[in-house]
């Protein structure tokens, strides 16, 4: 029998093949910031960096949302992209900035994550950071962002990043998007 098909009991659950339970252990690895664990797991020829558990979180999503950047800069250096995204449209970035992981963030942008990218919420990760008052990874995005209609753009609840400034009295990251062309701060949720 090839080493793939060989199937592994887990525990007295149903039998397993092993490359679905080296997956499922590179996910919680991820998520958990177990880096060398991380490393084995991608030297082996059956492991997909891509794999996603059901809210379809990818290792570098989790490795994102946990500050772990380490482990990040490991999946990327094995092709994992910084665009996929999961269930409700997160992308690494985006994960990362809600969180307020700065150096995840500049790893991720360092390998060309899209400053554009939106989740099914049509949040930025300048939105996200913004509103979760992630000061220095908004400020880091404000720098990098080069687009005015991606510094005033609104999520589906038309909230802009200068909107969640105001709302959050953070007078200097509502001037830094103000000073680089940011003008759309009027509305917020829709009814209010």
């Amino acid at each position: 029998m090839k080493r793939r098909q060989r199937l592994l009991l887990v525990f007295g659950t149903p039998l397993l093949p092993a490359v679905l339970l080296a997956q499922m252990t590179l996910l919680g690895a991820a998520q958990k910031g177990e880096i060398e664990t991380v490393r084995q797991l991608l030297r082996a020829e059956d492991v997909k960096v891509e794999a996603a558990n059901a809210d379809g979180d990818t290792a570098l999503i989790l490795a994102a949302r946990g500050g772990y950047t380490g482990v990040a800069e490991l999946l990327l250096a094995a092709d994992a992209s910084p665009e996929t995204a999961n269930t409700a449209g997160d992308t690494p970035l985006l994960v990362a900035a809600r969180a307020g992981h700065l150096r995840v963030v500049e790893v991720l942008l360092a390998k060309e994550a899209a400053l554009d990218a939106v989740n099914k919420a049509e949040d930025t990760a300048l939105i996200l950071a913004v509103r979760y008052r992630r000061a220095e990874v908004a400020k880091l995005l404000i720098r990098r962002i080069d687009d005015v209609e991606l510094l005033s753009a609104k999520n589906k609840a038309g909230e802009s990043a200068r909107y969640w400034a105001e709302r959050n009295g953070d007078v200097e990251l509502e001037r830094l998007i103000r000073e680089k062309g940011g003008t759309e701060h009027a509305g917020g949720h829709r009814g209010a």
